[in-house]
């Protein structure tokens, strides 16, 4: 289990994902795993006054990497368990 969220850590780490991606993904895991909704896609929305139009950047999907951190997360004491379902709470001990 903690090698698997090393081995996150050390993904995140070396730019295989940005921060930003995995914000995202952690929003939509956390919609999946505890309201029972469905994310078909993760999206940032770049938009900036100089730019020339307003963005859409689409995200990789990184679903074993916050499974892993649920996991580690859960066995140091430190969030619940899922418990999808519309109304479920998301609960950090």
């Amino acid at each position: 289990m903690y090698s698997e969220y090393g081995r996150t850590r050390t993904a995140l780490k070396r730019g295989s994902a940005t921060p930003d991606e995995a914000q995202v993904n952690l929003y939509g895991y956390i919609l999946e795993t505890e309201y029972g909704m469905s994310v078909a896609g993760y999206y940032l929305a770049q938009v900036h006054p100089e730019g020339d139009a307003p963005r859409l950047i689409s995200c990789p999907r990184m679903d074993a990497e916050m499974q892993a951190i649920h996991e580690y997360e859960f066995a140091c004491g430190r969030a619940g368990p899922s418990t999808a379902g519309e109304l479920a709470p998301f609960t950090l001990l």
